[in-house]
């Protein structure tokens, strides 16, 4: 096995995620020495909300559902921006590239063993992407890391909310997305007995106005979840404008 990941590592030689450097056939770290530098660096932020250090914040956006008890991420987003961050998420958007998807998921779990100290009759689900982004990119970036978080975690994975329809939340106001992400997800029937009386952890790769966490939050709490934490990899600070990625 090792000699044919030598062979693959020389005909398809992994590459940074941000820069897009070749790397050394034998290095799965998904960043260069470079970009890892500033991926750290980015990861030291202060929250414009409640103003604490990165490493203290678990504030919830002041327009996101009150069901929801605390709020972590990673690093800020800003979409407009060239960050290491939104190489990493576009990356997992598109790709199923392992690289990438065992750096997210190590820095989630990170944060999360961070903030929580205990485990303990705590499930895992995540915020479904809509079916169309399924088929053309062949992944649900948030569903992955959802499964792979909960097995470091040595917790459940529940697939808990199902998509229904909805349309696109980038040109939309929060009003108008709380009301899109409304009619967007439904209680998955089969999941009840699993959050019943659980701590959930929802995690959506980008959280924007919240909206999209804030619809789940309120189906599992009519699904009896106990308490309710999102995480996510980048949160949006929004200041008026329009974010152009899209979910």
């Amino acid at each position: 096995m090792n000699n044919i990941n030598k062979i693959l590592g020389l005909l398809f030689p992994p590459f940074c995620v941000h820069c897009e450097k070749l790397l050394d056939f034998r290095d799965e770290s998904a960043l260069c020495p470079t970009c890892r530098a500033l991926w750290e660096a980015e990861k030291k932020w202060v929250c414009k909300d409640c103003f604490k250090a990165s490493e203290e914040c678990e504030c919830v956006p002041h327009r996101a559902s009150q069901k929801i008890k605390k709020t972590f991420h990673v690093a800020e987003y800003d979409p407009t921006c060239d960050s290491v961050v939104r190489s990493i998420i576009l990356s997992c958007k598109d790709h199923n590239y392992k690289s990438v998807y065992s750096l997210a998921v190590c820095e989630l779990e990170e944060v999360l063993r961070a903030h929580l100290k205990s485990f303990k009759n705590t499930v895992i689900t995540y915020v479904p992407r809509k079916r169309e982004k399924v088929l053309k990119t062949g992944v649900d970036q948030s569903l992955l890391c959802a499964k792979e978080l909960a097995k470091r975690l040595d917790i459940e994975f529940v697939n808990a909310i199902k998509r229904v329809g909805g349309g696109e939340q980038k040109s939309l106001d929060f009003e108008e997305r709380s009301e899109n992400a409304r009619l967007s997800y439904e209680a998955e029937p089969k999941a009840l007995l699993a959050i019943n009386s659980r701590n959930v952890i929802i995690y959506d790769d980008v959280m924007t106005t919240g909206a999209s966490v804030s619809a789940c939050a309120e189906i599992l709490k009519t699904m009896g979840a106990r308490s309710i934490f999102v995480l996510c990899l980048g949160r949006v600070y929004r200041k008026g404008r329009q974010i152009e990625e899209n979910n």
